[in-house]
């Protein structure tokens, strides 16, 4: 940390003549300084943000938000960013929240509602009063900043002014300013809560996201404050040079918003006040890609449409536009025209892109605006997808998510919401698939498929695949659809098709579900209808009620007419599983069993067994294989594993 030191300031440079500098001195009702508390992997908290950011709206340069990420929310997983601070657990810990989103309002206490008792933090219902109720409040001080930054040199200067009207009850005032940055984008769990901050290729716009504190964990000492009335007490200029990154996260110099308040020692904040820096001269940016179809099934060239925005202050005249596909060669387009600031073009790739078999990521960007380096490259450019399923594959699919990598090979994912767990069906294997419907908000809509299938030289055909399925409550009726399509995504057919208690393998579950070994169903889907069609793609469609999670593990594929799968929950005991000798089958007494393998190949059959029936699977290979019972007309099914 850099000395800072207070120095009153006779000159103010003319950049610096804007925001809230030079403050005002006549007395002034107090600013809200709202610092929420937030996390990626929050369901509710986009919702928090909206709050916040109705409140910012509804009352311009009167309040201002900071989103500090931290706790267990705020904790990244595998290879995502770190959005935490250094002074987030210091804040949040004298707050004594208890639940996520919550936020205080000027750290003071509002009697009747905090999560806590006497506690500062208080849930998103209550940020909207407690705001009015600042706002209607008469300070004794006001607070004005002003920043600028230098580009080429990234030197933040900020200047702050505090000019105090009246006389502090205490007699030491601490100054904070907080180094904010707008339009972060990434992960966010429930981002639907909070549409408009959704980017087309589906992540997230995290807005006032705190980076760093410049006057340390508590802010430096105003001194004297108690009498301090019809003074300038602060006139500061600080010099920061900001870094590349905070924590791996890059730092957007144009999107840097600077938030500076006085607090009575670490607590009661009085006010505050916030600015924006100045805007690049130079800043040409790429904001979306349209034209990438979600599945391509023809060699059809695809010429995508970019958009081009001038972010910068001076006029767009000329770029160059430039593609890669799967970061290979870089084509590029001469662009000219003339696009005041923060008017944008639109500009059709020319030389298109010819698919290939696959998935793939189209990356656009631009460079030399107006013939020279442009001064924000963090922006210029943006990168989507696009599959193209053109070689139908006449092979099985054997598909138990082995592999850390996710989709697996030519699978597509279609929204923010599907991801790779280590958990696995009857404990067998290392992985499975889930769908995060924890997190996912009602009515948002994901999809995982299956590349393209080739059944034109095949007699029968079927599918299957585990699942595993908790609710959240009764009521919350999250859906699982397996749909196949013969015209390359046009329209859909749902060949399964189950929701809330008849999905469910497990009883409801207010935690994050994630099954145990036993809690999982074996699904077996006859495919004959589909057979002699040379193209059919097969998704896994699944539909949030906002409920709770579900896996699918085990997705095979192949030759034969699969099992027609009626699940009764009857007292059918069957047991070990995994076996490696035997497998007993108790209370399917007069019944018929039969065994199959992963492609509907029936390995073994028995008729009116007895209670305590017996299966010898020493000389089985290791494996997956259904088990089918047919007692008195109800048809049970269950998954076995053979391990040697």
């Amino acid at each position: 940390m850099k000395k800072l030191v207070l120095v009153l300031m006779l000159f103010v440079p003319a950049f610096l003549l804007q925001a809230q500098i030079p403050v005002g001195t006549t007395p002034q009702n107090k600013n809200v300084i709202l610092e929420e508390f937030t996390g990626i992997h929050c369901g509710i908290c986009p919702q928090g943000h909206l709050v916040a950011h109705n409140i910012m709206t509804a009352n311009p340069n009167r309040a201002y938000a900071i989103a500090i990420h931290t706790g267990s929310y705020a904790t990244p997983g595998a290879g995502e960013p770190d959005y935490r601070t250094s002074f987030g657990t210091s804040i949040a810990s004298q707050t004594a929240l208890t639940g996520y989103p919550a936020a205080t309002v000027n750290r003071h206490v509002f009697s009747g509602l905090g999560q806590t008792s006497g506690g500062t933090a208080m849930s998103r219902t209550n940020w909207t009063s407690a705001s009015t109720t600042i706002l209607g409040q008469s300070s004794y001080l006001n607070v004005g900043v002003a920043a600028q930054v230098n580009y080429v040199t990234r030197v933040l200067t900020i200047q702050c002014q505090v000019y105090y009207t009246g006389n502090s009850p205490v007699s030491t005032n601490k100054l904070n300013i907080a180094i904010l940055q707008n339009n972060v984008k990434g992960p966010q769990s429930g981002s639907s809560g909070n549409p408009t901050m959704v980017t087309p290729d589906g992540e997230y716009l995290h807005q006032h996201m705190l980076r760093h504190m410049i006057t340390g964990q508590w802010g430096i000492s105003i001194p004297n404050t108690n009498t301090a009335s019809g003074t300038l007490k602060v006139d500061t200029t600080i010099t920061y040079t900001v870094p590349a990154d905070y924590t791996g996260v890059p730092v957007n110099l144009a999107e840097l918003e600077i938030v500076a308040f006085v607090a009575e020692g670490n607590q009661e904040i009085i006010s505050g006040s916030g600015c924006t820096v100045n805007q690049p001269t130079i800043d040409a940016a790429i904001t979306s890609i349209s034209g990438l179809p979600l599945i391509q099934c023809t060699t059809n060239p695809i010429a995508p449409t970019v958009v081009l925005k001038n972010k910068g202050t001076d006029v767009l005249t000329s770029a160059v536009i430039n593609y890669s596909v799967d970061g290979g060669t870089t084509v590029s387009q001469n662009w000219s025209g003339s696009l005041a600031a923060g008017a944008t073009a639109n500009v059709t790739i020319t030389n298109p892109i010819t698919p290939t078999n696959g998935h793939h990521t189209v990356r656009c960007f631009t460079s030399l605006p107006n013939g020279v380096a442009d001064l924000n490259a963090l922006n210029d450019d943006y990168s989507a997808t696009f599959n193209a399923f053109l070689n139908y594959s006449t092979s099985p699919v054997n598909e138990e998510f082995s592999s850390t990598s996710f989709p697996p090979a030519n699978w597509v994912v279609d929204g923010l919401y599907w991801s790779r767990q280590s958990v696995s069906s009857f404990g067998v294997g290392s992985g499975s698939a889930r769908m995060y419907f924890y997190g996912a908000e009602v009515g948002v809509a994901n999809d995982l498929y299956i590349y393209g299938l080739d059944l034109s030289g095949v007699s029968s055909y079927h599918l299957s695949f585990d699942h595993a399925y908790a609710q959240y409550q009764s009521g919350y009726d999250d859906r699982l659809q397996v749909q196949v399509s013969t015209n390359c995504g046009s329209t859909w057919t749902s060949i399964f098709d189950k929701a809330g208690s008849t999905l469910s393998t497990a009883p409801a579950s207010s935690s994050s579900f994630t099954p145990t070994s036993s809690q999982w169903v074996t699904n077996n889907i006859n495919l004959s209808a589909y057979v002699g069609q040379p193209n059919i793609i097969i998704r896994f469609h699944a539909i949030s009620d906002y409920g709770n999670n579900l896996f699918i593990d085990k997705i095979n594929t192949g030759t034969g007419t699969g099992i027609n799968e009626s699940y009764d929950d009857s007292n059918i005991q069957i047991f070990p599983n995994p076996a490696s000798d035997v497998i007993n089958v108790v209370n399917a007494e007069n019944a018929d069993i039969m065994l199959y393998d992963v492609f509907g190949k029936l390995v073994m059959s028995a008729n009116n067994i007895s209670n305590n029936f017996s299966i010898n699977v020493s000389d089985f290979a290791t494996g997956n294989y259904i088990v089918k019972i047919i007692n008195e007309g109800n048809i049970t099914t269950n998954k076995i594993s053979v391990i040697k």
